[in-house]
């Protein structure tokens, strides 16, 4: 640690010279070494359910029926529907109790993929994202492949 200038800068006090000194001692306390004397992060139930959702979306064999994307008319249509009939997949429902977490998980799966396999890689995945993205414990996933989707066009066109 420096110490602090023993002559006093023109025009100045030895009030001021003092305060100076006091300054750069209270700066180099205040910057604590340990990251654990920081503090604490606390992470929302809604995050944890909004990351749960996220990880269900990107697994293979799994597609997002809400409306994403660029907005059209059939897609804002499409999306209301969708939202109001309740069938915007992933859907998650989590209960976190501090830094625990049992999640539920319906998804729509893209035919032909196996609905177990779907599931058991949804289930791994989810896990996977909120250990890591939360630092929560997950307690257990629960999975549910609520409906078949037929798959895409470009999934569909077949080669000769």
């Amino acid at each position: 640690m420096a110490e602090p200038p023993t002559t006093a800068p023109a025009g100045a006090t030895s009030a001021t010279t003092a305060v100076a000194a006091t300054t750069t001692t209270a700066v180099a306390v205040l910057v604590p070494g340990d990251p654990a004397l920081r503090g604490r992060l606390t992470v929302s139930d809604r995050a944890v359910a909004r990351i749960a959702t996220a990880a269900a979306g990107e697994v293979e064999g799994t597609r997002r029926t809400a409306a994403t994307g660029p907005r059209t008319a059939a897609t804002a249509v499409s999306g209301v529907l969708d939202s109001v009939l309740g069938r915007v997949y992933p859907d998650v429902d989590c209960t976190v109790a501090g830094r625990r977490a049992r999640v539920r998980v319906e998804v729509a799966a893209v035919w032909p993929h196996p609905a177990p396999q779907v599931a058991a890689r949804v289930r791994e995945h989810v896990r996977a994202r909120l250990e890591e993205l939360a630092d929560v414990r997950v307690d257990d996933v629960s999975v549910v492949v609520a409906t078949y989707l037929p798959p895409t066009a470009a999934a569909r066109r077949r080669v000769l």
